[in-house]
């Protein structure tokens, strides 16, 4: 399986290709063009890498609104389920308009330091829209600067190494344990389900036409046998007509016969009841002994 990684630095755009078997990534190659601003389909589309299967992204931290916050808890569901509340206040305009995750980093039994990663949701869409018009939709939105500061606040802000090598490790280490995704929510990667849905659709279409041909072969069965049924009767209508001319009309070929094989079976019943020298010793005493025995 082939994945790329999408480095944007703010300065330039570094793609990373690795090739994945098992559990194992191996860099297999590194392209980067400079851009600053805003990115454009163009840009990304002369990165697109064949044969790819999922695609990667890290965002400068720059574009990343970053808060500090303490919760009087360790549980991470109740830290996901608390956050927004938390920074309420803390952000222009409302946690609602933000994809929020975050990082711990620090925790005891009774309280966990976090720090909270926040991107408006209008300017993420724009850039998986610009990523998805070139062909590669990220899986996962991430950022590079907090996995190489340590996820450090502090170090966050001092800026981090631009150095390719560097970021194509820190990026093996992301795809394996993501620092964060801020693809959340709405905007969550729903490429899986569509793969699915597609996969699904193509078993059905499968199902379809195997029952289609099963329907088929059954008709071309059915019609073959109902032909040689037909052969079969004609068989026995004439063996019939033959052993009984007699019977004309033919209705009920097996009544028909069943009822002439008991008037046999009767009629030799009744001839084999009468012995023949009785019979002439009867005629003899009728005709005075004209006839003798």
């Amino acid at each position: 399986m082939k994945i790329g990684f999408a480095d944007w630095t703010g300065e330039e755009l570094h793609f990373y290709t690795f090739q994945k078997k098992g559990s194992s990534l191996t860099l297999e190659n590194i392209s980067s063009i400079p851009h600053q601003g805003e990115l454009e389909q163009s840009a990304v589309a002369s990165l697109k890498t064949p044969g790819m299967s999922y695609l990667y992204l890290s965002l400068p931290s720059s574009f990343l609104s970053l808060r500090e916050l303490e919760f009087p808890f360790a549980d991470e569901k109740k830290i996901s389920d608390t956050i927004a509340y938390e920074l309420e206040g803390l952000l222009l305009g409302e946690t609602s308009g933000y994809c929020i995750d975050h990082i711990v980093t620090s925790s005891s039994d009774t309280n966990s330091k976090v720090l909270a990663v926040c991107m408006e949701k209008t300017r993420l869409d724009a850039i998986i829209k610009t990523f998805t018009a070139a062909g590669l939709e990220p899986k996962v939105i991430t950022s590079l600067d907090l996995r190489l500061s340590g996820n450090n606040y502090d170090r966050i802000l001092e800026g981090q190494t631009q150095d390719k090598d560097i970021r194509a490790n820190a990026a093996k280490e992301e795809l394996v344990h993501p620092s964060i995704n801020i693809r959340r929510g709405e905007l969550s990667f729903t490429g899986d389900i569509d793969r699915l849905i597609k996969i699904s659709n193509f078993s059905a279409l499968l199902i379809l036409v195997l029952l289609i041909l099963f329907g088929v072969n059954l008709t071309l069965k059915y019609k073959i046998l109902s032909r040689e049924h037909n052969i079969l009767i004609s068989q026995v209508e004439g063996a019939f007509r033959s052993a009984f001319p007699e019977d004309t009309k033919v209705v009920d070929i097996t009544r028909q016969f069943t009822s002439n094989v008991n008037i046999l079976k009767n009629k030799k019943k009744v001839l084999s009841g009468i012995a023949p020298l009785d019979m002439l010793g009867r005629i003899t005493d009728i005709t005075n002994d004209l006839a003798t025995l």
